[in-house]
């Protein structure tokens, strides 16, 4: 009994591995404008002028899309087992101690090259690991695999729910999304600032359970929405959000550091239709060959990029700066030109891929 279950957990993985490398390209191109997005939302300056203002909420679609992306995989293959899982989440915890250990080693090394006290210990590396889940210390950044954490510790029992059961899921936590929002218009802040990005888990999850519905959306837009339509209802929904989170954002719902980040919009409804008219109007576009090479060669460095892109940040905004709408926008495209760069050089390291890989 228990070699036929190993055997039928071995066959599930063999199955995954193989759904793996059947590319969408639709959904790869998907998760590389989250990822130039969600360079935007670091490098825009919210707080100079109304237009990076609203570049930057423009941007806002990124985190929310990169969570749909993986859930339209890991929810539409069937049962996940919970090898599959336990393997994603130890190499996710494999990606954040690695870089906390280069980070470490660094510092150490400067300390003792610079003849400064040394200040660090392996207990400085433990709480470093443990506070970059939680959006604090150097690693800030992830916080979204700390999240990404808590989904896949999930994805076994949601994959083996039915449609019905996953969508009943969806609908709670999307009411859970939409009221949390509401009482911040009443109380006029974000709610959600109480609570670490981290364990959001009513927003992460409803975008991830939204993810494994975008193939029927798709179809039911394809049935219904001719494509110029979709684009010119998407594109005039796009204006509308970006003014409307302006005006909020200023004017509404307030926080002490200036204008309100993206952050506290992904629980608004008008953000999840918006979401959603993006997602299912980029699944329908049919790409050349041409352009489909270029995608299968940046969407494996979609990670790559969102790990280092901080640390890029900090060198083209000493070098460049943000201080005008150009210069602004210069210091996105160098940012991220500089982590893709920094990341395809990673991968070509020997054992590289461990840095940049899940």
């Amino acid at each position: 009994m228990i070699r036929e279950k190993l055997n039928v957990n071995r066959q599930t993985d063999r199955q995954t591995d193989r759904q793996t490398d059947r590319r969408n390209y639709n959904v790869d191109f998907i998760r590389v404008m989250a990822c130039i997005a969600v360079v935007g939302l670091h490098t825009f300056p919210k707080d100079l002028s109304t237009v990076t203002a609203s570049l930057y909420y423009l941007c806002g679609f990124a985190v929310p899309v990169f969570f749909m992306s993986s859930g339209y995989f890991l929810l539409n293959r069937g049962e996940v087992s919970y090898k599959y899982a336990v393997q994603k989440c130890i190499g996710i915890i494999r990606v954040v101690f690695l870089w906390n250990s280069i980070i470490f080693i660094l510092k150490f090394a400067k300390q003792l090259i610079l003849d400064e006290e040394v200040t660090i210990n392996l207990m400085t590396l433990a709480k470093e690991f443990v506070k970059s889940f939680v959006q604090w210390g150097t690693l800030w950044q992830f916080w979204y695999l700390g999240a990404l954490l808590i989904i896949y510790a999930l994805l076994p029992v949601l994959s083996r729910r039915n449609c019905r059961q996953k969508r009943v899921v969806l609908l709670i936590c999307g009411i859970v999304s939409v009221v949390v929002e509401a009482a911040s218009f009443l109380y006029g802040m974000p709610l959600q600032k109480n609570v670490i990005q981290t364990f959001r888990v009513w927003t992460w999850l409803f975008y991830f359970l939204l993810g494994s519905e975008m193939p029927k959306a798709k179809d039911w837009f394809c049935a219904h929405v001719n494509m110029i339509s979709h684009f010119i209802i998407c594109l005039a929904v796009t204006v509308l959000i970006v003014a409307y989170q302006n005006y909020v954002g200023s004017k509404i719902i307030l926080e002490a550091t200036g204008v309100l980040h993206a952050e506290y919009f992904y629980d608004s409804l008008f953000e999840m239709i918006w979401i959603v008219l993006i997602v299912t109007l980029l699944l329908r576009i049919n790409f050349s060959s041409r352009f489909t090479d270029c995608i299968f060669r940046l969407a494996p460095l979609t990670m790559g990029i969102y790990i280092t892109h901080p640390m890029v940040l900090k060198v083209t905004l000493a070098i460049i700066g943000n201080t005008s709408i150009f210069r602004s926008i210069v210091y996105w495209i160098a940012t991220l030109f500089g982590a893709i760069i920094i990341t395809w050089g990673i991968r070509k390291i020997p054992l590289g891929k461990y840095l940049v890989k899940i």
